[in-house]
């Protein structure tokens, strides 16, 4: 019984350095994570968006047919929200007047 005791208390400890040592793991997953995210939205590739800026597209609902002119569309997140919820239902397109076409079919 005493050889398993200390055995025993050696696997709790063990089991708390691994607890450690996963928590460690996450935290340099997660601060990885936060980096690649800094650097994309740095880039440009992402672009964060205020859950209260999310509400105007939602509230228009936009459907296929629709034409919406969006005269407020800088950096555009409201636009591509607008343009992936045409795309989730069929349809969508968006142009950028001086840059070209830009979204779901060109134009």
């Amino acid at each position: 019984a005493g050889g398993s005791e200390p055995g025993g208390g050696g696997t709790s400890g063990g089991g708390s350095g691994a607890a450690q040592g996963e928590a460690l793991q996450r935290l340099e997953m997660q601060g990885e994570v936060l980096q690649r995210l800094e650097m994309a939205q740095l880039s440009g590739e992402l672009v964060v968006q205020e859950a209260s800026a999310m509400l105007p597209a939602l509230a228009l609902a936009p459907r296929p047919g629709h034409c919406v002119l969006d005269l407020c569309a800088a950096p555009g997140g409201k636009t591509l929200q607008m343009l992936d919820m045409l795309a989730a239902s069929g349809g969508g397109e968006g142009g950028d007047r001086e840059g070209g076409s830009r979204g779901g079919g060109g134009g």
